[in-house]
């Protein structure tokens, strides 16, 4: 082979072996700054703002107290409870066949009239929830904050219920019954009792505890109000007013 055509064919294999072992060498050297932003990123992503304890329970704090105001404020209005299907206070079931009767003779208007107090009662005391609520969540345990904080979207809610149901009702209910005093529920329940004379027959008023059903059912339905309240703070930015708040949820 000529001198000249045998550089030429040197130069053609080396020049490509030689840019392939530069880009080779590149990537050697970029590949730990890659992987050190991935695994970074990846912590970001799983714990973009760890908070101890403390911090915590006072996240799960912030949390149920703002979740209490925005339920209270719902609930505690005129059709708070009776203009929301999700969380009316309906006919007790041990009424149900009173009430279809009722309609069937064209005096649904004194079971309206019934529900209607009821829910009246509940949207009354629903203000009166709210130091209840407050006080129970104080009680909260820093090490139970830290599985609140990181648990679904209605474990604050889920968690707050499980621990102080039995507490709320009892503390409610004295509170329902100066309300279904003042919505006049007994008098209409009355009412719609003696709208038939075989109705006294079927029904037992003694039997029925209308202050601790309206307790029940107001307390289910704020504690739908709370979950709801509670998920939106979670997945909402623009609804989280405290800066721990945005700190824990961001």
């Amino acid at each position: 082979m000529a001198p000249d055509r045998e550089v030429a064919f040197t130069s053609a294999v080396h020049v490509p072996c030689f840019n392939a072992m530069r880009n080779i060498l590149i990537c050697l050297s970029v590949a730990p700054l890659l992987l050190a932003c991935a695994a970074g990123g990846a912590g970001a992503a799983r714990d973009p703002s760890p908070l101890d304890a403390d911090a915590q329970a006072q996240v799960v704090q912030d949390l149920l107290g703002q979740a209490a105001d925005n339920t209270v404020n719902r609930l505690g209005r005129p059709d708070g409870y009776g203009g929301d299907p999700r969380v009316q206070i309906r006919m007790p079931e041990a009424l149900a066949r009173l009430e279809k009767t009722l309609r069937r003779l064209g005096q649904e208007r004194y079971a309206e009239e019934f529900v209607e107090s009821m829910n009246r009662a509940a949207e009354a005391a629903a203000p009166s929830a709210k130091p209840i609520l407050t006080a129970a969540v104080r009680k909260l345990q820093p090490e139970d904050a830290v599985s609140i904080v990181q648990g679904n979207h209605d474990a604050a809610t889920r968690y707050f219920r499980a621990h102080t149901e039995a507490e709320l009702m009892a503390e409610f209910k004295p509170i329902i019954a100066r309300a279904t005093a003042q919505a006049e529920v007994t008098a209409a329940y009355k009412r719609m009792l003696r709208k038939s004379a075989f109705l006294d027959k079927r029904v037992d008023p003694a039997r029925l505890d209308l202050d601790a059903y309206v307790t029940q059912e107001a307390l289910d339905g704020l504690f739908v109000i709370l979950a709801e309240e509670e998920r939106r703070i979670r997945q909402d930015p623009h609804a989280r007013t405290t800066e721990l708040l945005k700190k824990a949820f961001r």
